[in-house]
């Protein structure tokens, strides 16, 4: 943390500080700081897919903003949609939201998973499990609200 600090006494405007700064505040819970340091990051000019991805996570995690988590993990997702970990919690945030797209979201994260084979089982079950059951009722339970929402 204090390396951080210095260099932004040196530089407040410093994406790549910020961004490490923020990671510090997000990993002590301290959420909002996060936020801040993340937000600072991407208005200076670092608008980089891992701005967007741990903003979207503390949104998601810490904040529970599923719609602000969701719109910031897309945009981390366009950036990089090879990142299979962003289409992993751009899924969680849909199954927060109740977007149908998530199978979509599910194909992807389990196609980049099969190509580079390192994917945590546990998450990779969890996407086979979910989509099948998608697939197999064409419902979706909406984690946020315990509703279940008809997907076709």
């Amino acid at each position: 943390m204090q390396d951080f600090n210095l260099a932004l006494k040196l530089d407040a405007l410093e994406p790549y500080a910020l961004r490490g700064r923020g990671k510090i505040f997000y990993n002590q819970k301290n959420y909002y700081s996060a936020l801040v340091d993340f937000d600072n990051a991407l208005v200076y000019g670092a608008h980089k897919h891992r701005n967007w991805w741990r903003r979207g996570k503390t949104y998601l995690y810490g904040i529970k903003n599923y719609q602000k988590a969701t719109s910031d993990l897309q945009q981390a997702i366009k950036l990089a949609p090879e990142k299979k970990l962003y289409w992993y919690h751009y899924s969680v945030a849909q199954r927060y939201t109740g977007d149908c797209d998530i199978v979509n979201s599910f194909k992807m994260y389990l196609r980049l998973c099969e190509s580079k084979n390192n994917c945590k089982k546990k998450r990779v079950r969890w996407a086979e499990d979910s989509l099948n059951y998608i697939n197999q009722t064409r419902n979706l339970q909406v984690k946020s609200t315990g509703n279940t929402k008809r997907c076709i």
